[in-house]
């Protein structure tokens, strides 16, 4: 999860991203 936390804080990947992912 520590891949989905970095993604989250980082602003070029969006939330909508992360979530599909």
């Amino acid at each position: 999860m520590a891949h989905v936390a970095q993604y989250v804080f980082d602003p070029k990947y969006p939330r909508q991203v992360t979530r599909q992912n």
